[in-house]
């Protein structure tokens, strides 16, 4: 409507409210006092139109909104302060990926990290909140760093109950990959200590039950499953099994020691395995073993002669490990394949086996991986990944200029 159409409709309600108001004022019936009541509900209709409040938008379009800064916690919690509807709303993102670590990486007088990722040992997890229910139901991703036996442990006075994620669908672990051996417990001290490991299966990990596990800063002659701390439950209905290692990695001749996890893996679909590229690694292969050019060749085991993953497909990301090498994924491929066919060779398997095996193991460069998101889209990192394929971009063209 035209805003002189609405005025003038305006002007005639009103004089006709006068009319009607000064007959009921004069002595009218009953009928003309409700008649009054009638018009004067009409003309505040009309000259005071009802207004939309942003909180009376849909739930849906709240969460559409919401879901373009998932990433933005700090905005979400002060979103969930708005009011109760609201709040609903962000706590889903708020909630759907859960992060504990007893790690707070140091930092300087400007209040930015370190560039050499220092860690300082910080407190013991706790919490005074008598009931989690409506908290963890929403955690889809769980992320769980190295820490001390004690640090996952019931504090003082408070009951040893289990941690439960019930919708839980991604779990991501980072070992403490300073030691010889991967740990998942390990004692904030010196990596050069005598003791290996502390303490038994991790109280946070007793009562999950992910679909998708990621492993980071594993290496690549100790099998991560074998890492102590990881209960035999956590693998009941687990899909895929994604394991994160450096590209560099010094292993000597007959030291390949990747061992077997002894738990069974029956709900497992398919493994990768990445060899991610370490900021301040050199070009040419000084730095690697003459007799084991590509660490891919330690996982002989786990490709030919694990029960458990010896028929499963398996994706091997970055195998010419491009960031410290100088050869071309195409040739690295080829190196390694001959490799493991002629270790396949010396332990009985027929010529058949070998190639129906290695048909079904891939070996893909890190930019052909990263271009395919369906691969890891929503189980890593956006960054994460984008930053390993930045990375090989830029050693890849240092080493052949």
């Amino acid at each position: 409507m035209a805003p002189s159409k609405k005025k003038s409709k305006i002007r005639k309600s009103s004089r006709k409210l006068k009319s009607v108001f000064a007959e009921g004022v004069n002595g009218g019936s009953s009928s003309s006092g409700s008649t009054l009541t009638k018009q004067v509900s009409e003309l505040q209709l009309i000259r005071t139109p009802p207004s939309a409040q942003i909180t009376d938008l849909p739930d849906e379009l709240i969460h559409h909104i919401f879901s373009y800064f998932s990433s933005d916690t700090t905005s979400l919690l002060k979103c969930s302060t708005v009011s109760r509807q609201w709040h609903q709303a962000a706590s889903s993102s708020i909630w759907q990926h859960l992060t504990l670590t007893p790690w707070s990486k140091e930092k300087d007088e400007n209040g930015a990290p370190l560039a050499n990722d220092a860690h300082q040992y910080f407190g013991q997890i706790a919490t005074t909140q008598r009931s989690q229910r409506s908290t963890t139901d929403q955690v889809r991703k769980f992320t769980l760093h190295h820490h001390t036996s004690e640090w996952c442990k019931a504090g003082k006075g408070q009951r040893s109950s289990t941690f439960k994620l019930p919708n839980l669908d991604i779990l991501e672990i980072y070992f403490d990959g300073r030691w010889k051996f991967p740990r998942l417990h390990a004692k904030p001290d010196s990596p050069t200590s005598k003791t290996r490991y502390t303490g038994g299966d991790c109280r946070l990990l007793q009562d999950i039950y992910p679909r998708i596990i990621v492993f980071k800063c594993c290496t690549a002659h100790c099998h991560p499953l074998c890492v102590p701390g990881l209960p035999t439950s956590l693998f009941r209905h687990v899909e895929e099994l994604i394991f994160v290692s450096s590209d560099v990695e010094h292993i000597k001749p007959g030291k390949q020691i990747l061992g077997a996890p002894e738990f069974p893996l029956g709900q497992l679909k398919s493994i990768t395995w990445i060899f991610a590229p370490e900021w301040n690694n050199f070009a040419g292969t000084s730095n690697l073993s003459p007799s084991l050019k590509f660490i891919a060749q330690c996982l002989f085991p786990m490709l030919f002669t694990h029960p458990q993953t010896s028929d499963l497909p398996i994706t091997i990301v970055n195998p010419a490990q491009q960031s410290c090498q100088a050869y071309t994924t195409r040739e690295a491929i080829e190196m390694i394949k001959s490799d493991l066919t002629k270790q396949a060779t010396k332990v009985g398997f027929s010529e058949t086996d070998i190639v129906r095996r290695l048909s079904e193991v891939s070996l893909v460069s890190m930019k052909a991986w990263a271009m395919s998101e369906d691969k890891w889209e929503g189980t890593l990192e956006k960054g994460d990944v984008l930053r390993w394929s930045n990375r090989i971009e830029r050693m890849v063209r240092w080493n052949f200029q």
